[in-house]
C-alpha cells in the first residue's frame, strides 16, 4: 500500500513540474496553455496540460491517467479481450488492482483537428493477489503460511501509439472547450514483480511470474480508448 502511495505521489511530482515548467516557458514564447480534465473511456480518469506557440501548429502535452473505480480494472479487461486468457488476466484483475498512466503527446494542428504520436508509462498494480490463481496457472505451490499471507503484484508498461481528435470551442474567445480524441497504444515493453508481505522468498516463482505476464503484455498489450476532455485554455504574450 505504502509503495503504490508512493508511486503516486511520484507521478504527481511529474506532472506538477511539467505544468511549471510549461509556465517558465510561455514567459519565452507567445501560445497557449490548455489545462485539461476528464475521461479517457474505458481507461482513467485523466488530468492533462497542453502547450501550443502560436507560430506553429504543433503542441506538447502531457496527460495523468488514474485508475481507480469503474476503470481500475478496464486495462485488463482489454488486454483479455484480445488475448482470451481469462485466468492470466485475473492474476490481477480480483485482487484490488489500481496504478495510473504518465503519457506524454505530441500533436500537430489543422484548424479544430489534430493528430498526434504519444508515448505512455503504465503502472499497474494489484495489493492482494489470489495464490489459488497464481498457483494454478503458473504451476508453483504457495501452501506454506498461505492463511495469513498476502502476494502483491506489479507490472510496468511502456506503450507507444497515435492520437486523432477534434475540438469544440464553447466560448466565443475559445477560452473553454471541449476535445474529442481516439487514441490507439500497443505495449512495445513491460516489466513485472510479484513480492510477499511475510519472511517468504518469492524468487522461486517470479522469475516465472514475469516472463509469462511480459510475454502476454507484449502480444496482446493493444490500448484504445476515447478521450472527452473540457479544457480552459490561456493565452499569452510576451509582448
Amino acid at each position: 500500500m505504502l509503495t503504490s502511495i508512493k508511486h503516486y505521489f511520484n507521478s504527481s511530482i511529474i506532472f506538477f513540474l511539467f505544468g511549471l515548467t510549461l509556465l517558465l516557458v510561455s514567459k519565452k514564447v507567445n501560445g497557449q496553455i490548455q489545462v485539461q480534465a476528464g475521461f479517457s473511456l474505458p481507461v482513467s480518469y485523466t488530468l492533462g496540460l497542453e502547450a501550443k506557440p502560436t507560430n506553429i501548429p504543433v503542441s506538447l502535452g502531457l496527460k495523468y491517467g488514474i485508475l481507480a473505480p469503474p476503470f481500475d480494472d478496464a486495462i485488463f479487461k482489454i488486454i483479455d479481450y484480445f488475448g482470451n486468457d481469462e485466468l492470466l488476466t485475473k492474476t490481477i484483475q480480483e485482487a484490488n488492482p489500481g496504478g495510473f498512466i504518465l503519457q506524454p503527446e505530441l500533436k500537430y494542428h489543422r484548424k479544430n483537428f489534430h493528430i498526434g504520436i504519444q508515448y505512455a508509462y503504465i503502472k499497474l498494480n494489484a495489493d492482494d493477489v489470489p495464490e489459488d490463481i497464481i498457483e494454478n496457472y503458473y504451476g508453483v505451490d504457495l501452501r506454506d503460511s498461505r492463511k495469513d499471507r498476502h502476494l502483491y503484484l506489479e507490472s510496468r508498461l511502456h506503450n507507444i501509439g497515435f492520437n486523432i481528435g477534434y475540438t469544440f470551442y464553447l466560448t466565443k474567445k475559445k477560452e473553454v472547450g471541449v476535445i474529442s480524441e481516439l487514441s490507439f497504444s500497443k505495449t512495445i515493453s513491460s516489466n513485472s514483480d510479484i513480492s510477499a508481505d511475510k519472511d517468504y522468498n518469492a524468487d522461486d516463482f517470479k522469475e516465472t511470474v514475469q516472463t509469462k505476464l511480459n510475454d502476454y503484455y507484449w502480444e496482446y498489450g493493444y490500448l484504445p480508448s476515447i478521450n472527452i476532455l473540457l479544457f480552459y485554455q490561456i493565452n499569452w504574450s510576451n509582448n
